[in-house]
């Protein structure tokens, strides 16, 4: 639910990207310019995803959680990626994304008629999640290195 979902016609923003005075580039700018310039897009995005999926991951507080969903959706949108580096943070965007909005998919299912295939990958899911050695966060945040 975004809030210019309801307003027929809005939209987010643009962003306000002045070019840059005369005589200076992106290393000399001040640190209040270089974050509108550069930072203003990808972090409006990444907000309006938090908002629109709540991510719950298990075993992280609500704040953690959002923070978290945050770093992956900034790295995983980032325009500077490799397409390699893009593949795989894509990969550990959606398997957070999975993860962090299962409560909802076990709920619905616990709720309505019980399919046991259903709810028992929920729950293998959930075990994953919530387990430190196989699901644990920090996998999904720090890629491996690539010799």
């Amino acid at each position: 639910m975004c809030p210019w979902t309801f307003i027929e016609g809005a939209f987010l923003p643009p962003s306000r990207k002045a070019p840059l005075p005369e005589g200076q580039t992106l290393l000399t700018i001040e640190e209040e310019t270089f974050m509108r310039r550069i930072l203003y897009d990808p972090v409006a995005y990444a907000l309006i995803a938090v908002a629109e999926a709540r991510p719950k991951y298990p075993g992280l507080s609500l704040e953690e959680s959002a923070l978290k969903f945050v770093a992956l959706h900034m790295k995983c949108f980032n325009t500077k990626n490799t397409p390699i580096q893009a593949e795989k943070y894509r990969a550990n965007y959606e398997a957070f994304r999975k993860r962090a909005t299962l409560y909802r998919s076990m709920t619905v299912v616990s709720e309505g008629e019980v399919q046991d295939e259903t709810f028992l990958q929920l729950c293998k899911e959930w075990e994953i999640a919530s387990g430190n050695k196989q699901g644990g966060v920090s996998g999904l945040v720090h890629l491996p290195r690539i010799d």
